[in-house]
């Protein structure tokens, strides 16, 4: 499915004739009033485009202004609740077969936009590592595989690496008559982690309650699992 960017799509959406999506929310959306916030901006909007259509003032410059329009006053509209939302803690589910479990509350540090014109949200936490891990540093590290999903089912899967910085690396035999450096985990052990992602429906942002971790060896399966569920609950809902 191609994405682009929600607040240039509300855009288009506002300018030409299109189906209305689903109607389907949630109360408890990790992104708390946002959602709500941006659609009252996109309907204050539709009102004075829906005007200037009727008038014949809509031509291709103004609407490039209105895209412009858009996304200032969405960033204006939302600059208190995001800043509200820094600090405030992100529910969390562990799937079975991790390796390792969340060691601390997951805080959320920024609510932002991307360049793209995506809601980017940033958050920090503690892992502790339950299974022996050996890592290769020709890879990245331990790549953490997490879920946004709520009642209405699975909707994105992201996933981010942990910091390596401070993780004790340990000589392995190469098969070649050599070694190479491996990084080293044992049961114990923590991981200051860091994540990032990113949301560009409105829609789906109310229906987003909590994060839900999963192992490496789901992440294909979880990402169908994700990619389908999302399709249905962005299906048009046809007019009556």
């Amino acid at each position: 499915m191609k994405k682009i960017p929600f607040i240039l799509a509300t855009c288009m959406t506002l300018l030409l004739t299109a189906c209305s999506g689903g109607s389907s929310k949630s109360t408890n959306s990790i992104y708390g009033d946002l959602p709500e916030i941006i659609e009252k901006t996109e309907n204050e909007l539709k009102k004075e485009v829906r005007s200037m259509k009727e008038k014949g003032n809509m031509d291709f410059e103004t609407a490039l202004g209105m895209i412009v329009l858009l996304k200032q006053k969405v960033e204006e509209n939302t600059a208190e609740s995001r800043a509200k939302l820094v600090g405030k803690t992100l529910p969390y589910e562990l799937s079975d077969s991790l390796p390792y479990t969340i060691a601390s509350d997951i805080t959320i540090t920024e609510v932002n936009f991307t360049s793209r014109g995506d809601f980017l949200m940033k958050a920090e936490f503690d892992i502790e590592i339950t299974d022996s891990l050996e890592l290769s540093t020709l890879g990245k590290g331990l790549n953490i595989y997490y879920l946004l999903t709520g009642e209405a089912g699975p909707l994105y899967l992201k996933n981010n690496y942990c910091n390596m910085k401070d993780v004790k690396i340990t000589q392995k035999p190469d098969g070649y008559g050599g070694t190479w450096p491996y990084w080293t985990l044992a049961p114990g052990d923590k991981l200051h982690t860091k994540i990032s992602f990113t949301a560009d429906d409105t829609q789906v942002m109310s229906l987003c309650e909590r994060l839900k971790f999963i192992p490496e060896k789901r992440a294909k399966e979880a990402r169908n699992e994700a990619t389908n569920n999302l399709k249905r609950v962005l299906e048009p809902t046809p007019e009556k």
